[in-house]
């Protein structure tokens, strides 16, 4: 009983501390621009604390960095940039908590960092009216009047292809640092015991590469072949 009372404070405890830890962040949001690289970061605390707790813990923890973010920047901003970030923390989280096929993990948050940025950007000009990729329509119309050639027809299908592009690099470059910050945080301050990138081997390709190295050696070793060869072969890389 009393383990369990320790345990509940010190996930009360970390809550506040992450949440506080997001709060920073939302704050220092309020004064930069919403395009900025903070937002890369913005994941980390919740995704942190649902990978090391409950999940009715993590609930009110994601509930109350959501509540923060409409305290401390404007909620627009909040409800198109900061929140979605919220999500893909958590989606991080409950991922790595609970799945441990590694390369599944990486495709479900590229994924998810793709349509999160997808919703945000159109949403956020939705509301607004501000067109994010308003420069990219002004230089293929600098490009047609140089030129003296009429791009207004094309001009809506280049800007959509480099849209989705620009949206694709973006959701791989902050998976991969979202996973690289995570991994280098967790493995320094001992946040998760066992905590680790490797992706485990499945066992049919264990088993293939193990044959494939008593194939070689016996080929190549002939009559001299000995069982240490395949595993010398090992060693050899």
């Amino acid at each position: 009983m009393k383990q369990s009372v320790n345990k509940s404070i010190r996930a009360i405890t970390e809550g506040a501390i992450f949440t506080a830890a997001y709060a920073l962040l939302a704050l220092l949001g309020k004064y930069l621009s919403s395009d900025s690289m903070l937002y890369y970061f913005t994941p980390l605390p919740i995704a942190l604390y649902v990978a090391r707790n409950k999940f009715t813990y993590s609930i009110a923890v994601f509930f109350a960095s959501v509540l923060l973010s409409f305290l401390f920047v404007e909620p627009i901003l909040a409800l198109f940039i900061i929140m979605p970030n919220i999500i893909v923390g958590f989606i991080f989280g409950c991922l790595e908590k609970y799945s441990k096929l590694k390369f599944i993990n990486y495709a479900v948050m590229i994924i998810s960092c793709l349509l999160v940025s997808f919703l945000s950007i159109h949403g956020y000009e939705l509301i607004t009216g501000i067109d994010y990729f308003e420069d990219v329509t002004v230089i293929f119309e600098e490009i047609g009047k140089l030129f003296t050639v009429d791009l207004s027809i094309v001009i809506p299908l280049f800007v959509e292809i480099i849209s989705i592009i620009v949206l694709v690099v973006d959701a791989v470059i902050k998976s991969v640092l979202l996973y690289l910050i995570f991994a280098i945080i967790v493995k320094r301050l001992k946040l998760i015991p066992g905590y680790s990138l490797k992706i485990k081997m499945p066992y049919k390709y264990l088993l293939e590469m193990f044959c494939d190295r008593i194939a070689a050696s016996k080929v190549y070793q002939g009559k001299n072949y000995t069982n240490s060869h395949p595993h010398e072969y090992f060693l050899r890389g």
